[in-house]
């Protein structure tokens, strides 16, 4: 009888817990790849090592695995450059030598994450720490015991009961819990972990808060002279370690790990991910890897307005980017590798470096606000340090001066654009402050994995989530202009341009779906997949939308909705503006040409609606609510009181109605008509506002592949 072994990973706060304490894009991927790659790593292990095959995931074609071994995903010549997490964090084997597994771990699989965490750890140590290790307080100390042990593994192994009921074990065992944290740690807190200490050692409260600024300036000066050796500017604040952020060991190799010189990189992971760094004048391999940079979420929430300028006034657009660029060299190429589909793919070199200019130069209130306080900082430091306090007043000089060029080519795009416009169009004329997160997950994806494990089918879903993952890249990068963070088994997360966010989740569903239609026969139902769709403004912490997210996912879709749904949010720094839920299942009893479409379906085309038509108002929404609540909740289920009730309020003070009038409310159904996952008809009157919400944040002005609603022009 075969011994089967069911494996896992996780941080001491879960794994959710490790991915929700990120502050950037870059520390949300970092996250989900350390863990898929160390996962990898157990895996491995335990192959090369002859102790057994893996079951489940499919590994032999994954682009992470094939990285690892050396070979591209794609199948050209060359070093692998893969950096996409798409290895889950547990895995099933059948061993071959169940003596190797014994307690303490005391495995082949645990050996390899302790030993490949470590020496990922020791990279970041002596290239970034350790020179400003002495002016710390224990540093050393610090780092060894937040460092040594950090991941929670858990194992079970058993012979096989041929039942798939083997899937349950690992949910057990992580019921007894092995993996007992130290007591509570002491000193001042991570600003990303924060059960854990801050790695100086020094404690504010106790009057020690130079000497923790010193050793955090000693960090920054080191990683700055690592990434940028070059600059000759120093008063940029840097990205790597903003001045406020004091953080733990294992905080610190997330964050700073994709900065490491190519060369290391490459002897701690085995390839470069993303590639080298092309740089005149320096070793690549002496520099940071691509990987280094991603978008922040200003950049993806300005994206489709950039490229909508560039389209409409591209001689403004460059005049812009030579500006920054000769102003503030080091802050312009902060993006450096955009992410975009649309600005990788267009031919024009000035349309590409206008793609690379930081998202934060496409928002008057960010350069505001660095310029007040590069001004404040110079104000402080007038007596101390008058030659920087110097520096600081003329870096402020140059972002006011940027302030002006962005009025400039702000004033040409609505000189361009403005008569194509309907009034709530012109909304459009500035950069959205608003971007999408967007996460997915497989239903009860477990139960689906025991009952296939029964009937001897398992490897055939391990194909088919490979299928799926393979597809992901396509759909919301090479499609939808999305960055994506991590699509592992059944598994995604994305950051998306606002308009095409939607329509994202819509094709990755689908693509799920065709992907498991193979062994759909199987299964007492049909396997469907859910997710969670946050439309926040990029002030609000990055934390807190992951976390929201997160609930939206397993709180609202599967677990209030039924499954097989989709849960959004809008998110704004005063709070949630709106929270609406459905299916993808169709409403019943629609006519023919709808029976198909699910609410969600119908959202962009309703939010194009908003756009071009000014009589369609948020305000008949509001008085809706506010003065038919009751009604609203009586006839929550039916669709033709409901629309009498709305077709009353909305001719209100009209002469008698038309069929325009019945267009309207009937497409304003079409979305808050929600169903939940057995098929059951809600009435969420949500679904309006956030059509209303996208459409004043550019659909339906900004989403026909982000073309500008004129043609494009010489910026005149």
């Amino acid at each position: 009888m075969k011994t089967i072994l069911h494996w896992q990973i996780a941080s001491p706060a879960g794994v959710q817990g490790w991915i929700q304490g990120s502050r950037r894009i870059r520390d949300f991927w970092a996250s989900s790849f350390l863990t898929s790659w160390l996962s990898a790593c157990a895996m491995k292990a335990l192959m090369d090592g002859g102790y057994g095959e893996i079951v489940f995931p499919a590994v032999e074609e994954d682009p992470l695995w094939l990285a690892m071994h050396g070979r591209r995903h794609d199948g050209k010549e060359g070093p692998p450059h893969w950096f996409v997490g798409t290895l889950p964090n547990r895995f099933k084997a059948v061993l071959s030598d169940p003596s190797a597994f014994g307690p303490n771990g005391d495995d082949p699989c645990s050996k390899a994450v302790r030993e490949h965490w470590q020496k990922l750890a020791e990279a970041v140590w002596q290239t970034f720490v350790e020179p400003a290790a002495p002016c710390g307080a224990g540093t050393w100390d610090i780092w060894h015991r937040q460092i040594t042990g950090f991941w929670d593994i858990n194992w079970v192994l058993g012979k096989d009961p041929k039942d798939g009921s083997d899937g349950a074990w690992l949910d057990r065992r992580k019921n007894w819990r092995a993996h007992l944290p130290s007591t509570e740690e002491p000193g001042d807190h991570c600003r990303m972990l924060g059960d854990f200490q801050e790695l100086s050692g020094w404690v504010r409260a106790k009057g020690q808060a130079s000497d923790q600024d010193k050793f955090w300036q000693a960090v920054r000066k080191q990683v700055r002279e690592v990434v940028n050796p070059d600059a000759g500017d120093d008063t940029f604040e840097l990205l790597e370690i903003r001045n406020t952020e004091r953080l733990s060991a294992p905080a610190l190799v997330k964050r700073l790990f994709p900065c490491l010189p190519a060369d290391q990189l490459r002897k701690v992971l085995g390839w470069v991910p993303q590639g080298l760094q092309e740089h005149h004048g320096r070793i690549p391999g002496d520099l940071p890897a691509k990987v280094r940079f991603w978008p922040s979420t200003a950049y993806m929430a300005a994206v489709p307005w950039m490229l909508a300028a560039w389209d409409a006034v591209p001689d403004a657009c460059k005049t812009f980017q030579q500006a920054c660029r000769s102003k503030l060299h080091v802050p312009s190429v902060a993006e450096h590798d955009s992410h975009v589909a649309s600005f990788r793919n267009l031919g024009s070199k000035d349309a590409k470096e206008f793609g690379l200019l930081d998202g934060s130069f496409f928002f008057d209130d960010m350069l505001h606000t660095e310029a007040r306080n590069l001004d404040r900082e110079a104000e402080s430091l007038a007596q101390t340090d008058p030659d920087r306090a110097r520096k600081l007043r003329e870096r402020s000089r140059k972002v006011e001066e940027i302030r002006g060029e962005l009025a400039r080519l702000r004033e040409a795009y609505r000189r361009r654009v403005e008569p194509n416009l309907q009034p709530r169009q012109a909304k459009s004329l500035t950069a959205s402050p608003f971007y999408a997160l967007l996460v997915m997950d497989g239903d009860a994806i477990g139960k689906l994995l025991s009952k296939v494990a029964g009937a001897g089918s398992e490897r055939a879903v391990s194909e088919a989530l490979r299928r799926f993952t393979g597809q992901v890249k396509r759909i919301v990068e090479e499609e939808r202009d999305g960055t994506l963070v991590y699509a592992g088994g059944d598994d995604v997360k994305a950051f998306l341009p606002l308009p095409t966010a939607i329509p994202c989740a819509i094709a990755l569903r689908q693509a799920y779906l065709d992907a498991m239609k193979n062994v759909a026969g199987k299964l007492d139902e049909p396997p469907t997949i859910s997710a969670g769709l946050v439309f926040a403004h990029y002030h609000v912490p990055l934390s807190t939308v992951i976390r929201k997210a997160r609930d939206l996912l397993d709180k609202v879709a599967k677990e209030g909705n039924g499954r097989n749904s989709i849960a959004v949010s809008v998110e704004k720094p005063s709070g949630t503006m709106a929270e609406y839920v459905t299916s993808f299942l169709p409403e019943k009893k629609r006519t023919p040409e709808k029976c198909k479409k699910s609410p969600i379906d119908h959202m962009q085309k309703l939010a194009r609606a908003y756009a071009r038509d000014i009589e369609r108002s948020t305000s008949f929404l509001y008085n809706m609510k506010d003065r038919y609540e009751h009604v609203l909740d009586i006839f929550g289920n039916d669709r033709e009181r409901l629309e009498k009730v709305m077709l009353a309020e909305w001719v209100k003070g009209k002469k008698g109605r038309t069929k325009g009038d019945e267009d309207r409310i009937d497409e304003l159904l079409d979305v808050c008509m929600t169903t939940t996952g057995n098929g059951k008809a809600v009435f969420r009157l949500a679904g309006g506002l956030i059509a209303r919400f996208l459409a004043d944040n550019g659909v339906g002005t900004l989403d026909a592949r982000y073309r500008s609603p004129v043609p494009a022009g010489d910026g005149a």
